[in-house]
């Protein structure tokens, strides 16, 4: 997975490291898994 530059796709803070978006989108997917488990 490839980190993302900013200013593409999805609106994010103008100084993101790839180890920032990797466990932005680890926990994007942890809570949308909890979610759906409880849901």
């Amino acid at each position: 997975m490839a980190p993302v530059a900013a200013g593409s796709g999805r609106p994010c803070k103008p100084k993101v490291s790839s180890q920032s978006i990797i466990l932005i989108y680890a926990l994007c997917f942890f809570f949308s898994f909890i979610v759906d488990y409880y849901v």
